[in-house]
Formats: C-alpha cells, sequence, structure tokens
C-alpha cells in the first residue's frame, strides 16, 4: 500500500464510525472536547445520511488505508452549504501534503 495521501469522496460502509473515531482523538487533545463532542459529531453525521440523502460533498484523506482527515461541505435546504466535519489526524498535522487539500476544499466551496 502506498504512502501517499489520496483523497477519495465516497463514503463506504465504516466511514461514518472513522469519521467520529478521529475526531474524538484529534479534538481531545485540544482540551474541552469529550464524549459529548463525539456524539455530537455522530449525530450530524447520521442526520447527513437520513435526513440530508447525503447532499454535498465530503472528501476524505487516506495514507496507508487508513482516515487520516476529513471534510465535508452539506448542502441544506436553503440551497446554503455548511462546513462540517474537518479534522485532520494529529499527527498529519503540518505536513505540506496536507495544505492543498485545505485549498481545494476551500475553492469547491466558493464554486458552489
Amino acid at each position: 500500500m502506498s504512502d501517499a495521501l489520496s483523497i477519495r469522496h465516497d463514503l463506504r460502509c465504516g466511514d461514518l464510525g472513522h469519521i467520529v473515531s478521529l475526531h474524538g482523538e484529534a479534538y481531545e487533545l485540544l482540551g474541552g472536547y469529550g464524549l459529548r463532542f463525539e456524539a455530537f459529531v455522530g449525530q450530524t453525521i447520521a442526520e447527513f445520511i437520513l435526513q440530508n440523502d447525503a447532499k454535498g460533498r465530503i472528501w476524505l484523506a487516506e495514507r496507508s488505508g487508513n482516515l487520516v482527515g476529513c471534510a465535508a461541505i452539506v448542502l441544506r435546504e436553503n440551497g446554503i452549504g455548511q462546513l462540517c466535519w474537518i479534522v485532520v489526524a494529529p499527527d498529519e498535522r503540518g505536513k505540506a501534503s496536507v495544505r492543498p487539500r485545505q485549498a481545494v476544499c476551500r475553492a469547491s466551496a466558493a464554486d458552489k
């Protein structure tokens, strides 16, 4: 498996749990976040699928088959996009390969 960072946009079985877990692990290190925050992320991810039919765009960053980052734009009823679930694994922060992906996410949001 390659060590290169890859980005995909399709959600697969297991992704939702990995996104929630990554948020819990990454934000816990920042202090002030705990199980309630992780539960909130789980709730909003579930709503994205169950109530919003996954309308929007999601970016899943993977390295060696592991989720190392995530961001999404959720399309709301009024046609406005909401930026959600922005997280980068602690050991990936500051790496040059992550920065271009952040720019792509911002540019895509501007186009919508």
